[in-house]
């Protein structure tokens, strides 16, 4: 398998309680308190071959693609054209969408339109109200005006504006009903890697800890990857994400995505599926062309109880003297994996820039699967010197990774929009290495 993306496993809370992630402000909708609302009208996504989308998955598993899990429905619903609405004798409003996608294993959203006005709530939720999620305010609002969700599990959600009395919800414009075909939201994810991968809280990474707080995984527009969170030389907290461009390459996709943090076992040997925490969108800064990069830059600071780490980097053109990966293969609680010798220059093919990566050669604690692209190479210093493409690796075949090199995403394009340098050293100081 030449790509490395994850099947991504979300943890759901099946209790009348919110889903925590993404920044929700918690509480119920107004509907949960009130009976005799009127019906709610459902909008039902078109009819799909999704036995043909499985074939051409594995048909391409050999290509340079991110792993796909869903099919995205596009359509333009808001509160204006869909759904609807009643007033509370309080002179609150709702407003409710039900929507179904048939078959489907959970349900996304994806909003190109997300202005939420003061004091108004958008609830998500199953028809059983087991599962919940938000509620999401004003103060989700993103400057680039898109909001995702975390899938929810089921062929039907339901979609909740709460408003007070004599006031105006803002705007909202739901653009793609993402169904996952998969399941890749179900009980296949925890616990789906190969048997030789090592949990990062098992003492091979013991020495691992702080670049761990780094790594995340994110969806995007039916899609999975994984990055890492980077420093850069101003230490600005500046919440930069290096990942890969064969993940993330246009504005559209970065503005979509869905980042999840500290998806990992608290022990070596897991006992259960853990919790994570997330954030909504972000924006493309740079990104590579002809070589295997993006800089992404979240929408939001992460906060404080994430308890995240921006993780070094070394630009030189040596090779380490050994190395680690540290990512979510197939979707899987969060792994590391070792490799005890130098990497050399290699070269991927598939149209990118020739000699551009670091070939890992075989791996000598672990490997990597279709879950680990754009996943941080680091060097023996815990700097990060290359992002993951794909390669071969996998537990009965640990041959032959490649890494776009860190150096050559640095300044090999002049354009500060298809480098790292203008974002990474953002006063020009030349540093050559930079610690997390």
């Amino acid at each position: 398998m030449n790509l490395k993306a994850p099947i991504l496993y979300l943890s759901i809370l099946f209790s009348l309680t919110n889903i925590s992630a993404q920044i929700s402000h918690g509480g119920k909708p107004l509907s949960f308190e009130h009976k005799g609302l009127k019906s709610i009208s459902v909008f039902n996504t078109p009819l799909h071959n999704y036995q043909q989308m499985l074939r051409e998955d594995e048909d391409n598993k050999g290509n340079t693609k991110p792993f796909r899990y869903g099919k995205v429905h596009d359509v333009e619903l808001s509160p204006e054209n869909s759904g609807v609405w009643q007033q509370l004798a309080s002179g609150e409003k709702v407003w409710q969408l039900k929507i179904q996608s048939k078959d489907a294993f959970a349900i996304g959203l994806i909003f190109n339109k997300f202005k939420l006005s003061r004091g108004v709530k958008l609830f998500m939720y199953s028809p059983d109200k087991k599962q919940i999620i938000g509620s999401f305010t004003q103060n989700n609002n993103k400057k680039n005006g898109w909001f995702s969700t975390i899938p929810l599990s089921g062929e039907v959600i339901i979609l909740e504006l709460n408003v007070p009395k004599d006031q105006f919800y803002g705007e909202i414009q739901l653009s793609g009903i993402v169904h996952d075909y998969k399941n890749a939201f179900g009980l296949k994810g925890y616990g789906s890697s190969g048997s030789c991968n090592v949990n990062v809280n098992c003492t091979e990474g013991d020495d691992w800890q702080n670049e761990k707080k780094s790594v995340v995984k994110y969806t995007y527009n039916g899609y999975v990857c994984t990055g890492a969170l980077i420093n850069n030389a101003a230490e600005d907290d500046t919440p930069y994400l290096l990942t890969a461009n064969h993940c993330i390459g246009s504005s559209s996709e970065a503005a979509s995505a869905v980042f999840w943090f500290n998806y990992e076992s608290e022990n070596c040997i897991a006992t259960g599926n853990p919790s994570y925490q997330s954030i909504s969108s972000s924006s493309l800064i740079a990104t590579g062309g002809s070589l295997d990069f993006s800089l992404l830059e979240l929408s939001v600071e992460p906060p404080l109880d994430y308890d995240v780490y921006y993780s070094g980097w070394n630009r030189s053109t040596n090779p380490a003297s050994k190395t680690v990966c540290i990512h979510h293969p197939s979707g899987d609680i969060k792994k590391i994996t070792l490799d005890y010798d130098p990497p050399s220059t290699g070269d991927y093919g598939s149209g990118l820039i020739t000699n551009s990566h670091w070939q890992i050669h075989e791996w000598d604690v672990g490997t990597t699967e279709g879950g680990s692209s754009g996943s941080p190479l680091y060097d023996e210093n815990h700097r990060i010197v290359g992002d993951l493409t794909g390669g071969d690796a996998s537990c009965s075949y640990n041959y032959d990774d490649f890494y776009s090199k860190f150096d050559m995403s640095w300044d090999f394009y002049s354009n500060t929009n298809q480098q790292l340098k203008a974002w990474l050293d953002p006063n020009n100081t030349g540093v050559m290495v930079l610690d997390g």
